[in-house]
């Protein structure tokens, strides 16, 4: 993962060793932070937000 890039929820499912539902039910919950430039669009998540997530540090918003 390279640190401040953007991941697509496929590319963070890959990365956390999980499923891309498990990444949708963290991102839909707010335990994951991610962006949507459309509504019903692709979620992009900060590799940043990702790593946190994964070591289960809170979503700290910005």
């Amino acid at each position: 993962m390279t640190r401040g890039a953007f991941v697509t929820v496929t590319q963070a499912a890959r990365d956390a060793a999980c499923s891309t539902k498990t990444i949708h039910r963290a991102l839909w919950s707010g335990r994951l932070r991610g962006y949507q430039r459309t509504p019903r669009g692709p979620w992009w998540i900060k590799s940043d937000d990702l790593a946190g997530w994964m070591v289960g540090l809170p979503n700290l918003s910005a």
